[in-house]
């Protein structure tokens, strides 16, 4: 269950495919959500003055255009700041336990995504961050998430089974090829690992029907390369992934898996770290 949502709007006046995720999972889970405008203060007084009052219309004739039981669950802000550190605050501030952001515009490059507003959000902020990369089609329904027996994959099992109670959920394990350990063994672990994390959620029954409906998968070979087959093959309206990297540079805190999913995301991606 999802408690709060927090989202970072634009004003743009397009089509919001993050804003249109928010809404549905606000429905969804019957919690609140927090639309936020931040402004870049690195401009003139009177600039900022300008598009503080801009944004205050526009949020009005946002909220004015919804439905009433969707009003009364919308809180808007409009701060001054850097963006990823203004999201991170206001979701400590309201509480939030989901970010849900859009695509940045270029996809591929590592670079892209280094310096941003999500990777500023992703490594720094220690929420759970929704990258939404297309318009929603109701509910998800099939959502994939890649595991490794780490502290940051229960974490992300577990966000998965929150943001979507009722999804189809495949777990994808990839091992070493090279590994002299028996596959047999690997995924008895696996299951294990799995089953483990289920009874620490659900009573022994529910846990029991939730580990029915689990499709686990376990493949030798690189993590990406058999995430990125998976999806092709699934077709997964999710894919949910732990972050964590080596120590050393503030930027290997994110993980090469989720530098790599973030920056050419196959479908809506969930990242979940753990601090």
């Amino acid at each position: 269950m999802i408690t709060s949502l927090l989202v970072a709007i634009d004003l743009s006046g397009k089509p919001s495919f993050p804003v249109e995720r928010a809404f549905q999972l606000m429905r969804q889970h019957a919690c609140p959500l927090i639309l936020l405008h931040v402004i870049d203060p690195a401009t003139s007084s009177l600039l900022i003055n300008r598009r503080l009052g801009e944004a205050h219309q526009a949020l009005d004739s946002f909220l004015t255009a919804l439905p009433a039981e969707d009003r009364d669950r919308v809180t808007t802000r409009i701060v001054l700041g850097t963006p990823h550190w203004e999201i991170g605050r206001q979701a400590r501030h309201h509480r939030g336990d989901l970010i849900v952001l859009g695509m940045h515009q270029h996809r591929g490059s590592r670079a892209l995504l280094i310096g941003s507003t999500m990777e500023g959000l992703v490594r720094e902020s220690g929420y759970p961050v929704l990258v939404v990369t297309s318009a929603p089609r109701g509910e998800y329904e099939k959502l994939l998430v890649g595991v490794d027996f780490s502290f940051f994959s229960r974490l992300a099992l577990r966000k998965a089974l929150a943001i979507a109670p009722g999804a189809g959920l495949t777990i994808i394990h990839a091992h070493d090829p090279a590994s002299t350990d028996d596959p047999a063994v690997i995924g008895q672990r696996l299951r294990d690992f799995i089953l483990r994390e289920l009874d620490m959620i659900y009573p022994v029954d529910e846990a029991d029907a939730v580990a029915r409906n689990i499709d686990i998968r376990l493949y030798p070979g690189d993590p990406k390369t058999v995430l990125r087959a998976e999806i092709e093959v699934l077709r997964p309206d999710l894919l949910v992934i732990g972050t964590h990297g080596q120590p050393g540079l503030p930027h290997s805190r994110l993980g090469s898996l989720a530098i790599d999913f973030l920056n050419d995301p196959p479908c809506d991606v969930l990242a979940v770290k753990g601090w």
